[in-house]
């Protein structure tokens, strides 16, 4: 019995290949030669579709000479061109002749046989017998361990099985019971174009697998594993492939870099195991997609939006939360299509290219593709791009798609917007006048973000906004001296505020000071914080309001900015040291350190100074602040593994270790602008910008929301000024009927919770400073965990989840996100779900593998 499972086996994946030959030649219409692009993203310059590809790791041509523009937000264009076939894979040049020899066989089969019902009849009984096929029956196939690979367990032997290009027949159903590791493998020409598709999976702390397939090609990694218990361990639940892995070959034209051997072992992979398939940017053309190109897209100037299909939306991927609203293919290549399928159960469109100067008509932009024998695909007919807040939209429906919206990680999108330098005053950069935030400033700021909770209520239920205030204790001392000035009556209730003959600022950006060098600042007779009294204090209003007013505890959070705000790059311990619990002992005197809305364990340095300044960094943690806010312009600042972790200080950077440094965005909204002619006064003149305020927001808002959809947690940088009312800064918010005399920081905020609200449903939520840094070290200390999650598969429903790492333990909880829930509960286990999101499963690994079972089974198969 064995040998004749070995012939059919054999004779079966032969017709497949050659039932792929024949539907391939009969739509030769199809393989005409076709520009597209080989890079992550293009841009058409001209007619005859010469392309200007953007280069991922190209420096930007565009950008502020301030620190404080995100270089992030531009990018450069090289130019090149290339060509691919419409098919992934050569097709014979004699594929419409009556005969065709199998490759590396002496069998002659002849196209006049129903190869459909030869091919059911073999598989209906190689599936009594295979069920799937274990590696122990395949051919050898060499082990590849991955380029790259997400911060998880590695990959580990054993072996695939083999299927056909169109999927079209039946094939072996698959076992009944088998586990499938929550790992994503990734299929790339090049690793720039592999970051396109680790990026979005980072975000959500998904496990991938990165295997590099050059032109030259390579040995599939292993995709199955034989368990001691006899069952099957299935190592992959997404497969991700870009571009079909095309190169030219010369005069054999343009194909994959992957034989069609290995592409048939990775389709009966997928139906063995329930797996789904993603590919990006296809030109289709072929049988493989039930599509063909109308062409590409688009000439210079000449944009095009597409839209996601609502109705498809909400059956086949709704936990993804998307509106099915037009968004801007700026700058990708794309190629508007037509469905050629007969059979719209097999393909349907999801995504659709809306009619522009080349295209008079809605053209389809992506399908998903369900064959018969149950395998099922996806497939973006564009390019993607790290820059495109498109891509970045769009890699929400692949991700929920492929993972039936169960996947380890989570999801969740913060908005921290932190004011620097409150109770100080800021000269202005176009007038030279100095502007400190009045009450009036700040009631009509708290009255607004009870506003915006409200309308974010209605669209994106569970959703919390509040803006967060970074303190300097001697501003308050500053004003309450001066009124103390005004009236001989108040004579003697204030000391002196903190004057320095000269703030030590004079040195370059990432300066590491020598420890214990450097000379104090602070005037030699201040001795002790307690000359400062309570009455003294209350001569401020504006500190007083922030202290004792329930809107302020409602709508702000409070977070220390030092003292006087000191640069401290080459300031001493004693100055930092002063800097710190002077203010900390402020929050005490005030009332502030009894407020739930206060971090004390975290700081916002001036400037962002004193990483480098080991001596600064002890003072720091010797008040117990732990943690700090970055500047993403500066990369000594950032951790090179991953954006989603914060940077640990060492003796040899920054002369301390173990200090955390969690990264923070900039803006275009300068800290010494109150208006919003300064600000694009200032963004004119120190970049090669142009504009006004209104565009000005746009490129915010194309990088912010970005950032925000790649469910970056970084905090975003603004200053006191910019929370001036009482000025003309009327503006209309981009996408939206609102208009209003606001703040510059209004404006900002406004312009992203408006596009975030007309992008999706999720919750957009603010956590005060130290919670971000918790969330941040948790996430690190998370992914070093190495945390791997199993699917329990039966009859094709997940039933259940297994949860381990290397040996079972954690520092910190570990997230699975399970549609539906858990039956479990205890003390290690923790749900938690905010708004339209699905629930996040927290676990407490405790040296014991944990296993969940589901509510509801989860079926894998079909649409």
């Amino acid at each position: 019995m064995a040998n004749l499972l070995d012939v059919l086996l054999s004779i079966y994946s032969q017709l497949l290949a050659l039932q792929s030959q024949i539907q391939t030649a009969s739509v030769k219409s199809s393989t005409t030669t076709a520009k597209v692009p080989t890079t992550t993203s293009a841009k058409i310059t001209s007619s005859t579709a010469k392309i200007t590809s953007t280069s991922a790791t190209a420096k930007a041509s565009v950008s502020s000479v301030q620190s404080t523009v995100p270089t992030s937000s531009v990018r450069s264009t090289t130019t090149t061109s290339a060509k691919a076939t419409s098919t992934s894979s050569k097709a014979a040049s004699s594929a419409a002749s009556s005969s065709f020899k199998a490759a590396s066989s002496s069998i002659i089969i002849s196209s006049a046989i129903n190869i459909d019902s030869a091919l059911s009849s073999i598989a209906s009984i190689i599936s009594t017998s295979v069920l799937p096929v274990a590696s122990t029956a395949l051919p050898s196939v060499e082990v590849q361990n991955p380029v790259s690979s997400s911060v998880g367990p590695g990959p580990s032997a054993p072996s695939a099985e083999t299927s056909s290009l169109s999927s079209t027949s039946t094939a072996a159903a698959p076992s009944a019971t088998y586990a499938l590791l929550n790992n994503v493998l990734i299929l790339a020409p090049n690793q720039a174009t592999a970051a396109l598709t680790e990026q979005p999976l980072d975000g959500y702390g998904m496990a991938w697998d990165t295997f590099i397939v050059p032109k030259e090609g390579i040995d599939l990694p292993a995709l199955t594993s034989n368990n001691s218990d006899g069952t099957i361990t299935c190592k992959y639940n997404v497969i991700a492939m870009h571009s079909q892995l095309s190169y030219d070959y010369g005069t054999e034209g343009w194909r994959s870099a992957l034989t069609q051997a290995q592409m048939n072992q990775i389709y009966a992979y997928q139906v063995s195991c329930g797996v789904r398939m993603v590919h990006f940017n296809i030109w289709p053309g072929n049988y493989a997609f039930g599509a063909d190109a109308i062409g590409g897209c688009c000439n210079a100037g000449d944009d095009q939006n597409v839209t996601l299909i609502k109705a498809v939306a909400d059956e086949r991927f709704p936990s993804a939360g998307l509106n099915a609203v037009p968004l801007s293919l700026s700058g990708l290549y794309h190629v508007p299509s037509k469905i050629t399928d007969t059979n719209l159960t097999q393909t349907t469109a999801f995504l659709e290219f809306g009619p522009n100067v080349q295209y008079a008509d809605t053209t389809v932009g992506g399908v998903i593709n369900t064959f018969p024998d149950g395998r099922s695909q996806m497939a973006f007919f564009c390019s993607f791009g790290t820059w495109s807040p498109t891509s970045s939209y769009l890699n929400h429906i692949w991700i929920h798609w492929a993972t039936h919206g169960l996947y380890d990680g989570y999801r969740r999108v913060l908005l921290s917007t932190q004011i620097d330098d409150v109770l100080l005053g800021t000269e202005a950069w176009d007038t030279g006048i100095t502007y400190r935030t009045t009450v009036t400033d700040m009631v009509i700021h708290a009255d607004w973000v009870n506003d915006v909770n409200t309308r974010l209520a209605k669209t994106n239920p569970g959703s919390h906004y509040m803006v967060e205030l970074g303190l300097n204790g001697n501003g308050n001392l500053l004003q309450s001296y001066d009124q103390m000035q005004l009236k001989t009556s108040l004579s003697g209730v204030c000391a002196d505020p903190i004057w320095y003959a000269k703030d030590p600022d004079t040195t370059p950006l990432e300066f590491q000071k020598v420890l214990g060098t450097g000379t104090d600042s602070w005037p030699d007779d201040t001795s002790d914080f307690a000359l400062y009294t309570l009455t003294c204090l209350k001569l401020d209003p504006l500190s007083v309001w922030l202290w004792s007013t329930v809107p302020a505890r409602t709508s702000y959070y409070f977070v220390s900015h030092t003292f006087t705000h000191l640069s401290l790059n080459n300031a001493t311990y004693n100055d930092t040291y002063r800097e710190i619990n002077w203010n900390l002992r402020y929050f005490k005197m005030t009332g502030l350190d009894v407020n739930t809305q206060l971090s004390e364990g975290g700081i916002i340095p001036p400037a962002i100074t004193g990483m480098h300044n080991g001596d600064a960094l002890r003072a720091m943690k010797d008040n117990g602040v732990w943690n700090a806010v970055g500047d993403n312009t500066r990369p000594p600042l950032r951790n090179n593994n991953s954006v989603y972790w914060p940077l640990y200080t060492t003796v040899a950077d920054n002369g301390y270790d173990g200090f955390q440094i969690t990264p923070r965005f900039a803006t275009r909204i300068y800290f010494n602008c109150d208006t919003s002619d300064c600000t694009v006064a200032e963004w004119v003149a120190t970049s090669t910008a142009r504009g006004d305020i209104n565009d000005l927001l746009k490129v915010e808002k194309e990088t912010t929301i970005s950032s925000l959809l790649n469910l970056m947690h970084d905090p975003y940088m603004f200053h006191q000024a910019n929370m001036r009312t009482n000025i003309t800064n009327s503006v209309t918010i981009p996408g939206t009927s609102l208009t209003s005399k606001f703040s510059l920081l209004q404006m900002w905020t406004e312009t992203q919770i408006a596009e975030f609200q007309r992008l999706v449903n999720w919750p957009l939520l603010t956590y005060k400073h130290d919670d971000i840094a918790t969330a941040f070290k948790n996430r690190y200390q998370r992914d070093l965990c190495y945390v791997q999650v199993s699917q329990g598969i039966s009859n094709g429903q997940v039933v259940s989840l297994t949860v381990t790492t290397p040996d079972n333990t954690c520092p910190v909880e570990v997230a699975v996100t399970v549609p539906g829930g858990i039956k479990e509960t205890g003390s290690n286990i923790r749900i938690e779900q905010i708004g339209n999101d699905l629930p996040t499963v927290w676990l407490k690994l405790n040296g014991q593998p944990i296993t969940l079972t589901l509510k509801t089974p989860l079926g894998i198969s079909g649409l």
